[in-house]
């Protein structure tokens, strides 16, 4: 199913999504996918088979096996990407099984052997970890690791 946010759908999909304060424009590819407008405006696409997820404005990569975009006017937009994760952007590097990223929130919540790398070599191991990106309204990045699974 092509969504109204499809630029086009073909092997190859390319929708573009605003992430964060409205200010950032992100796409998304995949090899499959399948959408559904939902009640109350929201919308749900799901992506598999290779999802890259590119943030120029940020620097924000992320690749994944698969993934689920949600919009939602009440709480913003959210992707859940499962399988084989990997984040990068300027200040963090991570891989994880599974992680979420709240864009209306800067948001990032990974699960499942988790390993982080920032630039100056500091690295982060564990279950679960969740990042607090710095926003105008944060003016300070803030990690906070789950010790427990």
């Amino acid at each position: 199913m092509c969504a109204g946010r499809l630029i086009f759908c073909a092997a190859i999909v390319v929708p573009s999504m605003a992430f964060g304060q409205g200010t950032t424009v992100c796409t998304y590819g995949s090899a499959q996918s399948s959408g559904a407008a939902l009640p109350g405006g929201r919308t749900v696409e799901y992506l598999g088979g290779h999802v890259v997820v590119h943030c120029p404005d940020r620097g924000i990569t992320l690749t994944s096996d698969s993934a689920e975009y949600y919009s939602d006017p009440a709480s913003g937009e959210r992707i859940y990407t499962i399988g084989r994760v990997h984040y990068d952007e300027p200040r963090l590097s991570m891989v994880s099984d599974f992680l979420t990223y709240f864009a209306t929130q800067d948001r990032v919540l990974a699960t499942g052997h988790v390993n982080a790398k920032l630039p100056t070599g500091s690295t982060l191991i564990g279950p679960q970890a969740e990042y607090l990106r710095e926003m105008p309204t944060r003016p300070l990045d803030r990690w906070f690791r789950s010790l427990m699974a």
